[in-house]
């Protein structure tokens, strides 16, 4: 009998069959909230993780982008290398963009975590108060971190509209410098124009004066030529032809003194050559050439027999050129 008690099932009311129910429903949903809170949680890290590999592909894709533009660009044709002070120049860039992200991302997370140490705060009290915190409160904090993310979306986007329209103002500065510059050279050559002009006018002006007194000058010439043309008189056959003669005998004394003049001189250098030679002197002189008249004649009276020939000539010829020239 005992045996046969044991084994048969022991008898359970409806009030424990539903006790049992109530408590396993419980234990489910609580190991469901705990799975859902865990799921969630995967879940944003997850997301979280996906956006840090979303930046990070975008950033290696413009980093590569940037780097192939520099390579093209600064790529030297001769040697197919590129120069080191552009590649420093573009990493020291690249480094910088990167500190700004880092820099964005820093206040990002502090952002973050004010908000997560304000959410503690308001569960410590909640705790403290008695109260729970429900799913109201995190949708609400789940609607207030998205209105912050899109805020800060919208801020990114306005950023980098504001980088392209400083890059766009940039490229019209550098525009604007060269057309510039551009300007500055050609009113520097029109003001060299037209100095060069200035000068080239005044220079006009002074041969227009110099031609203007020449023609004056000319013009002046012009009216006495006219008034002597004017006044001109034929004059009579006789007195042409006792000019003429007067010329021609004018010419004839004038040949003759010349022949002299020459015979005079080719002896007065002869002679004063001698003179050199009987002096011992390389040069002439200047007291041979001003002997006056008494001073001749005292050399002609004081000349004894002993005198050489060469001086008795050139005594002589001292005083046919002193009386030629008188």
């Amino acid at each position: 009998m005992l045996i046969q008690n044991s084994l048969n099932p022991i008898a359970i009311n409806l009030t424990q069959k539903t006790d049992l129910v109530l408590r396993e429903i419980e234990e489910t949903q609580n190991s469901h909230a705990k799975f859902l809170k865990k799921a969630k949680n995967i879940k944003f890290n997850l997301r979280a993780e996906m956006e840090e590999l979303e930046l990070r592909a975008r950033e290696v894709d413009h980093a590569c982008r940037n780097l192939a533009h520099v390579e093209v660009d600064s790529t030297n044709k001769l040697n197919q290398k590129i120069p080191a002070e552009r590649f420093i120049r573009y990493m020291q860039d690249w480094l910088k963009n990167a500190q700004q992200v880092l820099e964005k991302m820093r206040l990002r997370t502090i952002s973050y975590k004010g908000q997560l140490s304000k959410l503690k705060a308001q569960k410590e009290r909640k705790h403290d108060l008695g109260e729970s915190v429900d799913i109201a409160d995190l949708e609400k904090s789940q609607i207030q971190r998205q209105h912050l993310l899109q805020e800060i979306k919208q801020k990114n986007e306005n950023l980098i509209e504001l980088k392209r329209m400083s890059s766009r103002g940039n490229m019209l500065l550098t525009m604007n410098k060269k057309i510039l510059d551009k300007q500055k050279q050609t009113i520097e050559n029109l003001k060299a124009a037209v100095d060069t002009m200035g000068k080239s006018l005044q220079q006009l002006m002074k041969e227009a004066e110099i031609t203007q007194q020449e023609v004056e000058h000319e013009r002046t010439r012009y009216i006495e030529l006219k008034k002597l043309v004017d006044s001109y008189r034929m004059p009579s056959t006789l007195d042409y032809i006792r000019t003429k003669a007067e010329l021609r005998d004018v010419l004839k004394e004038t040949r003759r003194w010349q022949r002299k003049e020459h015979m005079l001189e080719t002896g007065l250098i002869t002679y004063t050559r001698m003179m050199c030679q009987m002096k011992g002197t390389m040069k002439p002189n200047d007291s041979w050439y001003t002997l006056k008249e008494y001073e001749i004649s005292d050399l002609v009276a004081d000349r004894s027999p002993t005198d050489s020939e060469e001086t008795l000539s050139c005594i002589s010829i001292v005083s046919d050129f002193n009386r030629s020239f008188k």
